[in-house]
């Protein structure tokens, strides 16, 4: 039996492709096939003995979920729903999907978490993302979602875009509060390589920000949602109190999860496995392909929570890491916290350590150095 936290579905159909994603999906519109991949994700469900006293949380994503039809989405969901409780179950939506049929199936299958890919209310940004949506698509899909009875609301968000002024990210922001979002999600670009994105930065077409704008609109993202009550718990994350996604939690914890779908990765008993980004062949495998696995080291471990761990305001609580890895934080990595502490990017804590919001700020270089060879 397996003893999991969280459990990850990957739905990867969408209606096109956006020009900035670097996410496993494919254009795919077509009931059938939509169909036949979810019959395929019943056997892989069905192959796994999951405690379900020790599933915390269910997380949907993709692509884009929402594109099913309102019948697929019903036999997704019932899926879920009939086998588990758990305390948080998230539901990734589309804008351009986002209907009150859909939103009233995610009630009926007891969804409690909305999390709508908004990106951005501008035009001007949408194009440069390579997004069909449009800003009356966003706005609407968002009073569909404030209708529901599902309260807990996430938006995503993106900063950093070309051409993006801190005036425009401030726009931004301040419609996306406009709807009482319970939860945040904001990120800086990443120009995934193989993207329409890329080769249109890489060209010289599209220009993006310089590292002082894109550390303002960082700044200003912080204090704006702190003004409006939404703390910031992890890098890219903000919340109302209460209000933290604990599917996500469990990541930054370290805990074990599973991944189903084509591409889903998993993190259980020590090992890393994942399925292979083929859509025709986890259809053609019944939901069971060939995984590629990692058994992790100790140290492999400890690196990976140490990590994950850095990423929240938390930092590292000592005794926990102790506890999960056999390691003493402070004598693994005694010459890396030196460094940071020295940087001013690390700060001890009466329970450990955690990151300065200068660390925050450049996390990922941070990062870096707790990586042990």
């Amino acid at each position: 039996m397996i003893e999991t936290a969280s459990l990850y579905v990957h739905i990867p159909f969408c209606d096109y492709k956006c020009g900035c994603c670097g996410f496993y999906s494919i254009p795919e519109t077509d009931e059938n096939v939509h169909q036949d991949y979810l019959n395929a994700l019943q056997n892989e469900l069905d192959s796994f003995d999951i405690d379900e006293d020790s599933l915390e949380t269910i997380y949907i994503g993709g692509g884009s979920p929402s594109i099913l039809s309102d019948k697929n989405l019903s036999a997704l969901l019932s899926m879920f729903a009939e086998k588990f409780s758990p305390i948080e179950f998230t539901v990734e939506m589309n804008p351009r999907h986002l209907t009150r049929d859909k939103l009233i199936t995610a009630e009926l299958f007891a969804v409690d978490r909305l999390s709508v890919g908004v990106q951005s209310f501008s035009e001007k940004s949408l194009e440069v993302l390579g997004r069909k949506g449009s800003r009356a698509e966003n706005l609407n899909a968002l009073d569909a979602a404030g209708e529901s009875v599902i309260e807990n609301l996430n938006i995503d968000l993106i900063f950093g875009l070309p051409s993006q002024t801190l005036e425009d990210f401030a726009k931004d922001l301040d419609i996306a509060l406009s709807f009482e979002p319970s939860h945040i999600s904001a990120y800086s670009l990443s120009v995934e390589q193989g993207t329409p994105l890329a080769e249109a930065v890489k060209n010289g077409k599209l220009k993006l920000p310089d590292q002082q704008l894109d550390r303002k609109m960082y700044e200003h993202l912080i204090h704006r949602l702190e003004e409006a009550g939404l703390y910031q718990y992890e890098i890219s994350n903000f919340s109302l109190p209460d209000f933290e996604c604990l599917h996500n939690w469990n990541y930054w914890r370290s805990e074990q999860y599973l991944g189903l779908g084509a591409s889903a990765g998993s993190f259980c008993e020590g090992k890393r496995f994942s399925n292979p980004a083929d859509v025709e062949g986890y259809i053609a495998a019944g939901g069971n392909p060939e995984r590629e696995c990692q058994v992790l080291t100790e140290k492999e471990y400890a690196w990976q929570t140490a990590v994950l761990m850095l990423r929240t305001n938390r930092g590292i609580l000592s005794p926990e890491f102790s506890d999960k890895t056999g390691f003493d934080f402070e004598k693994l990595f005694s010459s890396e916290i030196e460094k940071n502490i020295n940087e001013g990017l690390l700060e001890k804590t009466l329970s450990g350590f955690r990151l300065t919001p200068e660390g925050f700020s450049v996390a990922d270089t941070v990062s870096r150095d707790f990586v042990l060879d």
